[in-house]
């Protein structure tokens, strides 16, 4: 402590638990060694003690973490990782001098400890032993792994604790079912943070993107999932790519929900695997979209069918054909709208029972956000991260409709600008790719020029060029198409 100052003592916070507290004053059991028998003794929890939790991962880590300098540590680790409450308090130590730009050794260790009032529980001596105690910094990962694995299942117990209390007080199962599988969600995102075993080296990374360039180029597997429109695939780079969040952004009017509809039909029409959440409209919405696309039936005619035989003929025609594909697009039961959590909880059981190709949102401010007490600004921020990562954790594209703010109605070039996206610039941090909806026949209606026409604006292609498609567009049937290929929603 330097100028004698006084520094308050903050609360070492840990986790409500049922589980016996470490009693810090007694006397700490023989340290166990990698060659010992790691099995729990017993199967009551209430009975597990410290030492069945590894006592000597838990030692070794923070050892080898001291005797490394500070240089060996994993970001996710945190004081509740160790059930010994000195370890989290050594933990912080070792963190605060890293911030403080000091160098990590056990004396500026100890000055931290005792600046934070808790020297009476790690003293001197302790750290000694905890020192002596420690063997080489071989085997880091492998005690790493081990108080992961100890905290993730004592996460587990705990979590069946509060889905017994939450039982006992349910209504209804339904609700019972949303609040437990959004707890398990959380739990699985929080335990994959300290799961090393996905990460692979680069060799690896450059064999499967050989092996995905030979697929390509043998045509076994396209390199990239086709959007349907071939001047966008063009600009696209053949598509959409696996692993990536692409937004199509843009005001009320501009085509959003046909895009989407349509490229996730499309999508099912050519056998990939689709799931989509239409926030914005009804299930029946999204059929009627796709029934009116493919058969050139006006959309209104499918909310109010009239007894013309020809239009009945071609409906029912047209719901023979799609029938069978239809099957690849997955709707949710109940279409209201989710946190990013369920939603990606909803993704990964769809993608358990068959790999999901697609996943599509509409819309992405319309999601119920995690913290209802943070900005808005931060929740929108929060779901597109969350759709980033379940993006690169199914592997495949994710494609979420988003809403402009109204500054570009106020412009004379009402198209809209990566500034334009509304209450987030998080949304553009986190997309690969940023696609503008512009029609020009709905500002200028008495306009000739591009009465008919979608722009698709590519205002951000992290992995591409950037620059402008224009897409026909049939406002009776809610359809795109472009002058390359043929109409979309039409296999």
């Amino acid at each position: 402590m330097s100028d004698g100052a006084t520094v308050e003592a903050k609360p070492f916070l840990r986790f409500n638990s049922t589980l016996p507290r470490v009693d810090l004053s007694a006397p700490r059991p023989r340290a166990l060694t990698p060659f010992d028998d790691f099995s729990f003794r017993g199967n009551d929890p209430a009975v597990w003690s410290d030492q069945n939790y590894l006592d000597d991962s838990e030692q070794s880590v923070i050892g080898i973490m001291i005797r490394m300098r500070g240089e060996w540590d994993a970001e996710w680790l945190t004081p509740e990782h160790f059930l010994d409450e000195r370890l989290g308090i050594v933990l912080q130590a070792i963190r605060n001098v890293k911030k403080s730009g000091g160098q990590v050794d056990m004396a500026s260790v100890f000055r931290d400890v005792f600046a934070r009032r808790y020297s009476d529980d790690v003293n001197v001596m302790w750290l000694r032993d905890l020192m002596q105690n420690t063997g080489t910094s071989v085997g880091f990962e492998y005690h790493l792994d081990m108080v992961a694995n100890a905290h993730n299942i004592r996460e587990v117990f705990r979590l069946s604790q509060r889905i017994a209390g939450s039982a006992k007080r349910a209504k209804g199962w339904r609700e019972l079912f949303g609040d437990v599988r959004t707890e398990l969600a959380n739990l699985e995102a929080r335990a994959e943070l300290s799961n090393d075993s996905d990460m692979s080296d680069g060799g690896k990374q450059l064999d499967v993107m050989l092996k995905e360039l030979n697929e390509a180029q043998s045509g076994v597997k396209p390199s990239a999932l086709s959007t349907g429109w071939k001047s966008l695939d063009g600009l696209m780079a053949g598509g959409f790519r696996a692993g990536h969040l692409i937004v199509a952004a843009g005001r009320p009017g501009m085509g959003k929900s046909s895009f989407g509809t349509l490229l996730a039909a499309t999508a099912a029409s050519r056998g990939c695997h689709v799931a989509m959440y239409p926030f914005e409209e009804t299930n029946e919405d999204v059929i009627h979209r796709v029934q009116s696309a493919h058969s050139g039936l006006p959309l209104t005619w499918f909310k109010k069918p009239d007894t013309n035989p020809d239009r009945s003929r071609r409906a029912m025609e047209t719901a023979s054909e799609t029938t069978e594909w239809l099957k690849n697009l997955r709707l949710p039961d109940d279409p209201e709208a989710m946190t990013a959590t369920q939603l990606s909880a909803s993704a990964m059981r769809i993608h358990a029972a068959r790999k999901v190709d697609l996943v599509v949102v509409d819309y992405l401010q319309r999601m119920i956000p995690e913290n209802h007490r943070a900005q808005r600004h931060e929740q929108v921020e929060q779901a597109a991260m969350a759709l980033k990562t379940l993006a690169k954790r199914l592997k495949c594209p994710v494609l979420a409709m988003a809403q402009v703010g109204r500054k570009c109605e106020e412009r004379t070039d009402k198209r809209p600008m990566l500034s334009d996206l509304r209450e987030s610039g998080g949304i553009e941090a986190e997309a690969n790719v940023v696609l503008g909806l512009y029609r020009h026949g709905y500002y200028y209606p008495d306009d000739p020029q591009g009465q008919n026409e979608v722009e698709v604006i590519t205002l951000k292609n992290r992995f591409g060029a950037t620059g402008t498609v224009n897409l026909r567009w049939d406002g009776a049937t809610t359809s795109l198409w472009d002058d390359l290929g043929g109409r979309n929603g039409r296999p």
